[in-house]
């Protein structure tokens, strides 16, 4: 997973830092705060924004360094008063390009994140195995993993073979009969009013 901050951004982020912030003692207390350690920048307030910024990211996996980054930049913003300083505005415009905004005293994404599927993967994988539809259970998931990977093809012709072999399955328990052709299991369960497709 990489970082939601660009480099860009990072770099807005050191150069707002250091006009805001324009103390050594208040990046000293972030740097205890975060645990990072302060290499020797020669007294350049910009530079050891920078460190710190890195130290976070190097600290922490991606989607922490980011939380942490996100708070930074708000607790960041709110000392600002909202500065309209040409540091301060170059940073909302990094974060603007990156997909986010400052509003109300909070970043926020301009875009939808893509949705969490694991959650339902996870559940329709239990029912499926739960009733011991196994070949279709081998079709969904090999159609969630080339998803995952952005074969879409590959998890279109999956997904075509879970929903065939799934009628199928589907028919025998309920009837009794079984069907090697889906279309001719789903009209059986259409004829014994197993199914309605109104």
């Amino acid at each position: 997973m990489t970082s939601k901050y660009s480099g860009k951004t990072v770099a807005a982020l050191a150069r707002a830092v250091a006009s805001v912030l324009y103390r050594h003692s208040e990046l000293d207390v972030l740097f205890v705060e975060h645990e990072v350690l302060e290499s020797d920048t020669g007294g350049n307030l910009q530079l050891k924004a920078l460190n710190l910024i890195q130290g976070i990211k190097g600290r922490y996996d991606p989607q922490t360094s980011d939380r942490v980054i996100s708070q930074l930049i708000e607790s960041l913003m709110q000392k600002s008063h909202y500065n309209s300083g040409p540091k301060v505005q170059g940073l909302l415009a990094a974060l603007e390009a990156d997909g986010f905004e400052y509003r109300d005293g909070r970043l926020i994404p301009t875009t939808p994140e893509p949705a969490a599927l694991a959650p339902q993967i996870s559940g329709l994988e239990l029912d499926l195995d739960e009733f011991g539809f196994q070949t279709a259970l081998a079709h969904y998931r090999q159609a969630a993993d080339n998803f995952s990977d952005g074969n879409l093809e590959a998890s279109n012709s999956q997904i075509r073979s879970y929903m065939e072999d799934l009628i199928i399955g589907l028919c025998e328990r309920q009837t009794s009969k079984g069907f090697g052709d889906p279309s001719a299991a789903l009209q059986h369960l259409r004829d014994v009013q197993k199914l309605d497709l109104r």
